[in-house]
């Protein structure tokens, strides 16, 4: 997110949206679904998949009350 006010924020450390990372990887796939499937930007968006994917699990398992550890 590239809103000004963040960088008031002292002591932190600021990091891109993964879901704008994720949406570039999708335009940058290639046209042809046989070039794609092998593409570093499909394989690229695999591992923004896996983050996200456990990004649900944990927050499904906080929702139930059951630790993250």
């Amino acid at each position: 997110d590239g809103y000004g006010g963040y960088n008031k924020v002292k002591g932190v450390t600021r990091c891109g949206c993964w879901a704008h990372v994720r949406r570039k990887f999708v335009e940058a796939l290639p046209p042809n679904p046989q070039e794609a499937e092998t593409s570093q930007a499909a394989k690229s968006l695999e591992k923004c998949n896996a983050l996200f994917h456990l990004e649900k699990k944990l927050a499904d398992r906080k929702e139930a009350g059951r630790s993250l550890s």
